[in-house]
């Protein structure tokens, strides 16, 4: 009879070690690891977007633009989660991608 990941993890497997055995980024996510330890054992930007995690958690737990671009979301993901048009146009975005969703000379986003 196998071990649910529960039961490892019940047992005082750490993720790591999990992770070593074979289990999915799905199923750490579903067993209850935290964005943050999940990103603190190495799992990309774009790897935890593919489990659902939005721009704005992967902000809050530290992930910079540039990562976060690369994972693939959209500008208005991006937006969205309050990266300004500064840091926007520094990760390679242009003022014609830009323009629809900041006023002019402002930084605010256009709702």
């Amino acid at each position: 009879m196998g071990y649910t990941l529960a039961d490892m993890k019940g047992a005082g497997y750490r993720l790591e070690e999990l992770k070593m055995a074979g289990y999915t980024l799905s199923e750490l996510r579903q067993g209850g690891f935290t964005l943050q330890e999940l990103k603190d054992h190495g799992f990309s930007a774009k790897g935890l977007k593919s489990v659902g995690f939005t721009v704005k958690e992967l902000k809050a737990v530290g992930f910079d633009l540039a990562w976060v671009k690369l994972a693939g979301y959209d500008l208005i993901d991006l937006v969205d989660a309050g990266f300004t048009q500064k840091h926007l146009s520094q990760v390679g975005y242009s003022d014609k991608d830009l323009k629809p969703h900041f006023r002019k000379n402002d930084n605010k986003v256009v709702q």
